[in-house]
């Protein structure tokens, strides 16, 4: 008996901690997107406040906007180069083992 529950507890244990990785993933992406949809909010906001502040007197307040919301923007850009490079991280690793799996099977052929 205890030969035939061993596959089911592997499977299970496996099954377990598949969903486990998902569910770590998917709050990451989460926490990315809205990440990035807060700084896109942020920057919006401090670029209609400079744009207020563009008068001589208010010239450093409108100053301090526009540098504040530049920074933010190259912040959410190096997000998203983050994000486009580990994708292409997953596709290259993806392609290589596609490659590594078809190589010997056309080679025998």
């Amino acid at each position: 008996m205890d030969a035939s529950l061993g596959p089911c507890y592997v499977f299970v244990a496996l099954c377990v901690l598949n969903g486990m990785r998902w569910l770590l993933l998917r709050s990451k992406i989460g926490f990315v997107h809205l990440h990035k949809m807060r700084l896109t909010q942020e920057i919006a906001s401090l670029r209609k406040e400079a744009a207020a502040f563009n008068t001589p007197s208010t010239y450093v307040k409108c100053a301090k906007c526009q540098r504040l919301a530049t920074a933010k923007e190259k912040e959410l850009a190096a997000l998203q180069e983050h994000k486009d490079r580990s994708l292409q991280d997953k596709v290259d690793a993806v392609v290589a083992t596609a490659k590594v799996r078809t190589t010997p099977a056309a080679a025998t052929a």
